[in-house]
């Protein structure tokens, strides 16, 4: 009998095999013999395993803080809207904005109103004269304005205005600041 063996790698095979002789002889010496020849043979199958690895997963979380109070300028017409989030204020509280592209030197005013636009107002004129001076523009056309929330404002959506004159079309220039319940 021979054994045979040899390694792979991470795999050990052992193949085996038998050689056996028979002899058959009968009334003289002369006579033929026999040779049976068996091999008994093993076959080793190698089993391959693939191994894939699961996609690796990626979480985004992106997180947008909303600003408690956002200014969006259009120097063209000297408008800029400044949203603030009404359960955020109550009456009394005192809004900063900064707002800017008005007239270097111009002289800002300020005020409640129920529409917006401010050319919804039927008389502009009236408004203007109604609007209390709240800062002047520096030479940038820029300024921080103060401004106190009045009862009506605090218990629904109206709209302020801080202005410098009528704008384009009529509209009166400003900002807006938009409360939102």
């Amino acid at each position: 009998m021979r054994i045979s063996r040899y390694t792979r790698p991470a795999l050990a095979v052992m193949a085996i095999g038998s050689l056996a002789l028979v002899g058959c002889g009968g009334g003289d010496d002369s006579a033929d013999d026999t040779t049976t020849t068996t091999e008994a043979e093993t076959t080793t199958t190698e089993a391959e395993t693939t191994t894939t690895a699961a996609p690796e997963t990626t979480a985004v979380t992106e997180t947008t803080a909303a600003p408690a109070a956002e200014v969006l300028v259009f120097p063209a017409d000297h408008t800029a809207r400044i949203t603030v989030d009404k359960t955020d204020v109550t009456s009394g509280d005192v809004v900063t904005a900064q707002v800017t592209g008005f007239a270097p030197g111009s002289s800002l005013a300020s005020s409640f109103i129920a529409t917006w636009p401010p050319s919804d107002i039927p008389d502009p004129d009236h408004m203007a004269t109604y609007l209390p001076d709240v800062a002047v523009a520096d030479a940038n056309g820029a300024a921080t304005v103060e401004i106190t929330i009045d009862p009506v404002c605090a218990e629904g959506d109206c709209y302020m205005v801080v202005a410098d004159g009528i704008g384009p079309n009529g509209i009166y220039a400003g900002v807006k600041l938009n409360y939102q319940g």
